[in-house]
């Protein structure tokens, strides 16, 4: 039965990935409209704060999942170094042995790793839609700092760049051919619910012929 080797580190990781994700959608209900908060210099203020409340959150989430919790759980890590002729470097290592990390820590951390970044795309295109253009502007951040933390640790697993990116790909195409399938349900659904209500319909009758 699986365990949870290093719970404080686990429960770290979630606190830090879904903190601004929380912040987010409640500063986001309990605001008013962008235009009132224009017009009203409290309100302006307030907005500030959240904005620099939720860089903060972002700041100290980038910075534990990518130096903490990430060579704790799965034994990964990605960092950079400037040498002496000013050429910056990028270094993605991985453990010889990741078995000796517990299953479900390794799942929890790609799990929370994974699901954060597509929160905030999904909060981007929500403010887009809704012409919250203010609020999108926050979503971009998270979405670029969970994003970047994100590809980090897929080069550290995969770091060969050939096979990353055969792995991209064939999960895009993977991706892309689930949406097909669905949609030819979907269609084929109401194709059959369709046909089905035609089929209970009674049948009509041919009116009478008129007298002689």
């Amino acid at each position: 039965m699986d365990f949870i080797s290093k719970p404080h580190i686990v429960i770290a990781h979630i606190l830090f990935r879904g903190s601004a994700l929380v912040v987010y959608i409640l500063a986001n209900m309990f605001s008013t409209s962008f235009i009132i908060q224009f017009l009203l210099l409290l309100e302006m203020r307030a907005l500030i704060r959240v904005y620099q409340f939720e860089i903060t959150l972002h700041s100290m989430d980038f910075w534990t999942v990518k130096n903490i919790t990430g060579r704790l759980l799965v034994g990964l890590r990605w960092w950079n170094f400037v040498d002496e002729d000013g050429q910056n470097h990028w270094k993605y290592e991985s453990a010889k042995d990741p078995s000796r990390f517990a299953a479900l820590d390794r799942r929890v951390f790609w799990a929370a790793l994974i699901i954060a970044p597509v929160f905030w795309a999904f909060l981007a295109i929500v403010a887009f839609m809704t012409f919250k253009w203010e609020w999108m502007m926050v979503t971009f951040i998270g979405l670029a700092m969970t994003g970047a933390n994100l590809y980090g640790y897929l080069r550290c697993r995969w770091a060969d760049t050939t096979h990353f990116t055969n792995y991209m790909s064939k999960w895009a195409f993977l991706s892309f051919d689930f949406c097909f399938a669905v949609n030819d349900r979907r269609l084929i659904s109401s194709r059959c619910s369709r046909l089905s209500k035609e089929g209970e319909r009674p049948p009509t009758t041919p009116p009478p012929p008129p007298p002689p």
